[in-house]
């Protein structure tokens, strides 16, 4: 399913290909510069994913981060 920045995690050049604001959703081995981790750890409840939701644990976010930085296979 595709949200709102047309980011979709279903195909893997999907997921690594730059959004509508230009900016990459994951860069595998760097999870910093990855925009969805930046996004789903944001401190604004406006900007944060998944927006309108309750937010991802740190369990769940450090999940994500080491994939990505794994190289998100």
């Amino acid at each position: 399913m595709r949200q709102n920045a047309d980011f979709s995690l279903l195909f893997r050049n999907d997921a690594l290909a730059p959004v509508k604001s230009g900016k990459r959703a994951i860069v595998p081995g760097e999870p910093e510069e990855s925009e969805m981790i930046k996004r789903i750890t944001h401190d604004d409840p406006e900007e944060r994913m998944p927006k309108g939701a309750v937010p991802l644990s740190k369990e769940e976010i450090a999940t994500l981060r080491r994939w990505i930085d794994e190289g998100a296979a």
